[in-house]
């Protein structure tokens, strides 16, 4: 992971999202972009008088005043932190967000996108999620969303992920593994057992035996009767710096009533999320 594309609106919390930006991109090796997008009002046919029209006009040169103006914070927040060292380059793009974020992402080649998000209320879930969970579901790279209240202790070394115990998570720990080597940072695999019935021993034993020679790789089995609520407890209590999680294209009707496990957790803790498209496994 070379290139990391970093949409900002320059709120409070972007500007804490972007320490996990930093962070990362130190440790991988990696360029940062920011972007900063804007839509001017579609006016179609209408007729503005002249005062209006170079108001429109000027929408342009507002906003890149704006951009110019806010871009040093970025810099000063790598100056800050020690670290300056990184590659840090700024864009400024009109159109949709999500769609031109995803475009650039496609585009250009990024790698990873990360984001901050500040959460949005049951109603906006349901009917509009965020945009963070909107870019989680349609980019075609990895997503790293930063709550707005998430707790950054400097250093990401724990990095946790959901199993099942079933073929599928192969694919998963494979991605996360190799991130993990970059990173230099601890796996942890977290099954919650809904059923109660602490059935998968057999399950258990063979991926503990596949994954063995990793040093930094180790399993755990936890009863809850809610995949998400366990799982964010268990990562808010052993210090996880980020839970992985696979997104999923889903059908409008599942859009209204049954959110992924990745969104449910943006919008409802303070666990930074890493998601995987399923189409990239």
């Amino acid at each position: 992971m070379k290139k990391i594309l970093f949409p900002t609106d320059f709120s409070e919390v972007s500007k804490k999202a972007f320490l996990y930006a930093l962070h990362l991109a130190n440790q991988l090796d990696a360029s940062i972009t920011t972007l900063h997008t804007y839509e001017k009002p579609d006016v179609g046919d209408f007729i503005m008088p002249a005062s209006l029209a170079d108001f429109y006009e000027g929408l342009d040169w507002n906003e890149f005043e704006n951009y110019q103006d806010s871009v040093p914070s970025f810099r000063q927040i790598a100056t800050d932190n020690n670290l300056s060292n990184i590659n840090i380059n700024h864009a400024l793009e009109e159109g949709d967000t999500l769609q031109t974020v995803t475009k650039v992402a496609k585009l250009e080649n990024y790698d990873l996108i990360v984001m901050g998000t500040g959460g949005a209320s049951v109603l906006k879930e349901i009917f509009l999620g965020t945009l963070a969970g909107e870019v989680m579901e349609n980019a075609e790279c990895p997503v790293i969303v930063i709550p707005e209240n998430a707790v950054f202790d400097g250093k990401i070394d724990k990095i946790g992920v959901t199993i099942e115990y079933i073929k599928e998570d192969i694919k998963v720990l494979s991605k996360v593994l190799e991130l993990a080597k970059a990173l230099d940072a601890e796996v942890k695999g977290i099954h919650i057992d809904t059923t109660h019935t602490g059935d998968l021993t057999h399950k258990i034993d063979d991926f503990k035996e596949m994954y063995k020679d990793y040093r930094y790789m180790s399993f755990v089995e936890l009863p809850g009767d809610d995949i998400v609520e366990a799982t964010a407890d268990y990562a808010e209590k052993n210090g996880i710096d980020f839970l992985v999680m696979v997104t999923h294209k889903r059908s409008f009707i599942q859009e209204l009533f049954n959110f992924s496990h990745a969104k449910k957790m943006t919008y409802q803790r303070e666990i930074p999320v890493y998601a995987i498209p399923e189409g990239i496994l």
